[in-house]
C-alpha cells in the first residue's frame, strides 16, 4: 500500500449541505479568513514559525505506524514512518519529491509519481491555502454558512493557482477549521473524502490540530484513518539536506 503524508492528513470530497443564516454571520471571504489567521494566533505568529516537526501515530484498521512530519520554509516537507519494523519516507524539497518505500520493495529513493507530488506541492505550504492566498495566485470563495456534525461552519472553497480544490469548514464561534474536503489524483484514480480536524492545542502561540480523522473513498472503496499527534514543536533545527534525495546504498556504501 503506497501512504503519502496528503493521503493520512488531508480529508477530501465535496458534500452538500443546508445553509444556515445567523445574525453575526460574516458575509465578506476575506473577513472569514481574517478571523481564522487572528484565531490561529495572528500573522505575526504563524510568519515567525520557519520550521515544524510532528510526531504521532497514524492508524489504519488494525495497523498502526509511527511517524515524524517536517516541514520548512518556503516550501519543504518531509515524513517518515515506521510499517512492520520498515522505515519509510517521502519528502518534497521545494522543486523534486521522492520516496523510499521498503514494503514496496524500493530500498533506494525513487522520484514520486506526478499525482502525489501535487499533493505534496499542496501540502508543503506551511501556512496553508488562505493564507495569502492572493499573492499565491488561489482563489476562494465563501458558500455560506452549513452545518458539520451540529457545528455552524463557514464554508470556503479555494481553487488553487494549479487547478486543484479545497473546501475548508471554518467553525463560526472559534473560527479554526473543522473539517476540510478535496478530491484528489491517486495512482491515476480520483479519491474523495473528508478529513475532521480536532482537539485543537496551542503550540508556540498558535493553535494545531492533535487528532485528525480521514475517510477516503476510491475505486477500492471506503478507507478510514486517524493520526493523534503526540508532540508538535516548531523553529526546530533542521538539517540542510534534510529534505534532499539521497544517494542509492550501494553508492554510499561504495563511497565508505
Amino acid at each position: 500500500m503506497k501512504l503519502s503524508l496528503s493521503s493520512l492528513m488531508l480529508g477530501l470530497a465535496v458534500f452538500g449541505a443546508s445553509s444556515f443564516v445567523y445574525a453575526d454571520d460574516l458575509t465578506d471571504v476575506d473577513a472569514v479568513i481574517a478571523k481564522h489567521i487572528e484565531a490561529r494566533g495572528g500573522m505575526d505568529v504563524l510568519k515567525a514559525i520557519k520550521t515544524t516537526r510532528a510526531e504521532g501515530t497514524m492508524t489504519m484498521g488494525p495497523m498502526q505506524m509511527p511517524f515524524v512530519a517536517e516541514m520548512k520554509r518556503p516550501n519543504s516537507m518531509r515524513i517518515d514512518f515506521s510499517f512492520q519494523g520498515m522505515q519509510a519516507s517521502q519528502a518534497f524539497d521545494g522543486e523534486n519529491g521522492w520516496q523510499i518505500m521498503p514494503m514496496m520493495g524500493k530500498l533506494d529513493a525513487e522520484p514520486m509519481g506526478s499525482d502525489e507530488l501535487t499533493q505534496f506541492k499542496n501540502q508543503a505550504d506551511i501556512d496553508g491555502a488562505l493564507v495569502d492566498y492572493k499573492s499565491k495566485g488561489h482563489k476562494v470563495e465563501l458558500q455560506g454558512v452549513v452545518d458539520v456534525d451540529g457545528t455552524p461552519a463557514y464554508k470556503v472553497k479555494v481553487t488553487r493557482a494549479d487547478g486543484t480544490e479545497e473546501t475548508n469548514y471554518i467553525d463560526t464561534e472559534y473560527f479554526l477549521v473543522i473539517k476540510t474536503e478535496s478530491v484528489v489524483k491517486m495512482q491515476g484514480q480520483e479519491v474523495a473524502g473528508s478529513a475532521i480536524l480536532g482537539d485543537y492545542k496551542e503550540v508556540a502561540g498558535t493553535m494545531v490540530p492533535y487528532s485528525i480523522t480521514n475517510v477516503m473513498t476510491g475505486p477500492m472503496g471506503e478507507m478510514k484513518q486517524e493520526m493523534q499527534f503526540t508532540k508538535i514543536d516548531v523553529n526546530v533545527d533542521l538539517a540542510a539536506d534534510r529534505f534532499a534525495q539521497p544517494a542509492p546504498k550501494a553508492k554510499v556504501e561504495a563511497a565508505k
